[in-house]
């Protein structure tokens, strides 16, 4: 008795509780979700492709400008190598295509959409034919 002569205790959801105030915002609501979910498709970028090897850097990167373009990759400087890491998958490959024919020496992973796809299924019997499992 002493907490609540001391401090008046409130509704802060009092607000919520209006049925017009509920009904304006839900659809606003229903309409921002629909939007946020048409937008969350990402599209992961191409693995990095990771060169040695160069010796002119400035002809390299002419020539990476003229097959893929100014604005579809950068480049980071190692001591070692150097990392490309293109904005696209088109890039990717068409990087990738350019390195094999100059026969340039660089490594690179697997790009996602490439890897296969797997499935196990379990707990069927080995005599199954493949048809009646398809």
């Amino acid at each position: 008795k002493l907490l609540s002569i001391l401090m008046p205790v409130l509704n802060k959801y009092a607000v919520l509780a209006n049925e017009n105030h509920e009904t304006e915002n839900s659809d606003e609501i229903l309409i921002d979700i629909d939007s946020d979910t048409e937008t969350e498709l990402k599209v992961k970028p191409p693995p990095p492709i990771f060169i040695s090897g160069i010796l002119d850097f400035s002809a390299f990167r002419s020539r990476l400008i003229e097959l893929i373009g100014a604005d579809s990759f950068f480049v980071k400087s190692n001591v070692n190598n150097l990392k490309i890491q293109t904005n696209n998958a088109d890039s990717y490959r068409a990087t990738i295509h350019f390195l094999k024919e100059s026969k340039a020496e660089y490594h690179t992973y697997q790009a996602q959409d490439e890897k296969p796809f797997r499935v196990v299924i379990r707990n069927i019997h080995p005599s199954t034919p493949l048809a009646e499992m398809a």
